[in-house]
């Protein structure tokens, strides 16, 4: 009989890295032989996340700037319906009913443990499963390096009742051996465990080919003037994927399984997205990636899949022209590598 396997994660936000980090974990699982879902959970602040989002939709209708807003949100909600959504939308009060229905809970990925995003959900800890045995996490992220004072007693007393612990960042095992004890495993991204050619087999065709891609989680002036300037240098046009038009260069939306197309389909990528360098490097994309601005506390992603890799080069501040290509036998041969060693922690769970 199939092992059923609660998954708890961000499954419901509207963000490609999200969404398809999501799938990617319920898809391995489900490849090793486990019956795996997307649990529905619509956690309070996802609600406060909405109505921020109606705001600025509704002010952005006004000044007549938005008609991106609906069909955005409709490709992501196709997405969910189709692939993530397994269970009925539960609020926290539904939670404990699961206990019975699940044999292995699996917090996990993404920033799920980045206390300033989910303002102390401890639901995203397993706080409602009842025997401590059917708890675990994947890749779980902290989004930051180390713990603030006032929040060390909310994290130790709930990650010392996670039995199986893994996560996504070196820092992030740093955090969990300070307050447990217990050095985790660090595992690869949901999205890394997929294939090159899984991911191809996914995507959705698009008709553009031969050109830079821009995807960013923080866009500032120097960035695009450098993917301009980039793109000019290699006479190929400069797209970016996004919803919020950035004056003189090409955007657009695009549905998730079209957004790992475009990856596919482009000759250069640059970014400073964890997940955008994520495909980047697992699709074989020649990249230059950027820090985060100051203000976002999450380099350490970026980091610690770099340095797994070996690219350090790619960075912005180090990127010269006369760089050669990436030797993509060693990286994949390095990225083959924590694959199976992240597949080895999954299989112990089941």
């Amino acid at each position: 009989m199939k092992k059923k396997i609660g998954i708890l994660t961000f499954s419901q936000v509207k963000n490609f890295g999200a969404v398809l980090q999501a799938y990617a974990l319920k898809k391995v699982l489900s490849d090793l032989g486990a019956q795996a879902d997307c649990i529905d959970y619509r956690a309070s602040f996802f609600a406060a996340i909405t109505f921020k989002q109606k705001v600025l939709r509704l002010v952005k209708r006004v000044a007549k700037i938005c008609l991106r807003w609906p069909v955005s949100n409709r490709y992501f909600n196709d997405f969910i319906a189709k692939y993530l959504t397994d269970t009925p939308p539960l609020l926290r009060k539904d939670l404990p009913a699961l206990n019975n229905q699940y044999d292995l809970f699996v917090a996990g990925s993404d920033q799920i443990w980045n206390v300033s995003i989910t303002h102390r959900d401890a639901s995203f800890f397993l706080d409602f499963v009842q025997d401590p045995q059917k708890k675990s996490s994947y890749a779980a992220s902290f989004g930051f390096d180390h713990i603030e004072p006032q929040d060390r007693d909310f994290y130790q007393s709930l990650l010392q009742r996670i039995p199986r612990i893994s996560v996504r960042e070196r820092s992030g095992a740093a955090i969990v051996k300070d307050l447990t004890g217990t050095e985790p495993p660090v595992v690869l991204d949901p999205t890394l465990l997929l294939t090159r050619q899984q991911w191809e087999a996914f995507a959705r065709p698009v008709t553009r080919e031969n050109y830079v891609l821009m995807y960013l989680a923080s866009k500032n002036q120097a960035i695009v003037s450098f993917a301009q300037a980039f793109a000019a240098s290699k006479n190929l046009p400069l797209i970016y994927i996004s919803g919020r038009p950035w004056p003189g260069v090409e955007s657009f939306l695009c549905r998730p399984e079209e957004f790992v197309e475009y990856f596919r389909k482009a000759k250069y990528v640059v970014t400073n997205s964890f997940h955008g360098l994520a495909f980047s490097i697992n699709l074989n994309k020649e990249f230059i990636v950027d820090w985060l601005p100051p203000q976002w506390p999450a380099n350490a992603r970026l980091e610690n899949l770099l340095d797994i890799t070996d690219l350090r080069s790619r960075l912005l501040v180090n990127f010269k022209e006369k760089d050669t290509p990436i030797d993509w036998a060693r990286v994949n041969a390095a990225l083959e590598k924590e694959r199976e060693k992240s597949l080895a922690f999954l299989r112990q769970l089941l």
